[in-house]
């Protein structure tokens, strides 16, 4: 067989259904048999598992992502991506195939699929799930590590710069709670928590005020966050909406307020049991929808889904529209916000 060093970066057969036993020459630090085998699945190659985060570092190459997830107790396994190093705190075994992204030139790997001698002392993992293994004087110490769970999609952008969109795991800051969230992270430089989103009127957005507040729908389709989640999101600092819409031609426009709160202009939240705006009528009842009416406005994103381009039979408030857009019923909608980051944060 074959001894390389992984630096060469061997040309693998990315296609074939098969383990690839690959000998990489591990520059072992604390121990003498430095080749040591490594199996790398086919089935991994070009596959990153989606949220499951502990930390994200830079490192030289793939088997000092490994080292480092040894280094970590309730580290289970790790994605390389061109130096970068995500520590993740499950393994191929408890996750599900869904939970995989596929992305060109990434290695996922369970870390009981490396020799535990790259981690000298270390690789027996001596320490505890909240510490690190820190390699000293020939032997080891545990230090106790500080884990940190971004607050929004802010956070999982700045301290995981390579986290692509899609869902991932947030813990709220005030309330502690752990949500599942939808990130845009290609959208004028990413971070963007998405609110919600439409494009075939599969779920109805013609909810209670409970169903606002705690959100409803389906995270892979159309969904409405939550009002809840939202105000404590928000509640952190300045944050700007967007958003993003296309008519039934597939023309787009997008708009961004700098700032969410001036956006609703004080107006409350209305909902067909819960009407607050400030007209003689319910406007979520009248428009079919809820919102931050003003009068029974012209922006209804949360309207009755119907046929886009035409209007609705009841009037074009009913349906879902933008009036500085379009005034007929429109065919995708996503509301999204971003807070600001400051030197401080």
């Amino acid at each position: 067989m074959e001894t390389f060093c992984e630096k060469k970066n061997p040309k693998l057969s990315f296609g074939k259904k098969v383990t690839y036993l690959v000998l990489v020459w591990l520059s072992c630090a604390f121990a003498n048999d430095c080749v040591k085998p490594f199996q790398m699945k086919s089935e991994f190659l070009n596959k990153r598992l989606n949220k499951h985060y502990i930390v994200e570092l830079k490192v030289q190459n793939l088997h000092m992502c490994a080292r480092e997830c040894f280094y970590v107790s309730m580290c289970k396994s790790m994605d390389y991506f061109h130096g970068s190093c995500k520590l993740n705190d499950a393994d191929s075994k408890s996750v599900s195939q869904g939970e995989f992204q596929h992305k060109p030139g990434s290695i996922f790997s369970d870390v009981s699929d490396w020799p535990h001698v790259i981690a000298g002392a270390c690789g027996q993992r001596p320490c505890s799930e909240t510490q690190k293994c820190i390699p000293f004087k020939g032997g080891y110490k545990c230090e106790e590590i500080q884990l940190f769970m971004p607050t929004d999609c802010t956070d999982v952008k700045r301290y995981f710069p390579s986290a692509t969109s899609g869902q991932h795991e947030i813990k709220l800051w005030k309330s502690r709670k752990t949500l599942s969230v939808v990130c845009d992270m290609d959208t004028e430089g990413g971070g963007w928590t998405v609110l919600q989103t439409r494009f075939d009127g599969s779920v109805d957005f013609y909810r209670n005020s409970t169903e606002y507040e705690y959100g409803f729908g389906n995270l892979n389709t159309e969904f409405w966050l939550g009002l809840k989640y939202l105000q404590e999101m928000t509640s952190q600092g300045k944050n700007e909406l967007r958003f993003d819409l296309m008519a039934a031609d597939g023309t787009t426009v997008h708009e961004t307020f700098p700032n969410f709160m001036s956006y609703h202009n004080g107006m409350h939240f209305t909902t067909k049991d819960e009407d607050r705006a400030n007209y003689i009528k319910n406007c979520a009842i009248h428009c079919h929808g809820a919102w931050w009416y003003n009068a029974c406005g012209g922006v209804n994103l949360n309207g009755q889904y119907v046929t886009p381009g035409i209007t609705h039979p009841l009037g074009h408030w009913v349906g879902v529209i933008y009036q500085p857009f379009s005034l007929q019923s429109l065919k995708e909608t996503k509301m999204m916000f971003r807070r600001a980051i400051t030197n401080d944060v």
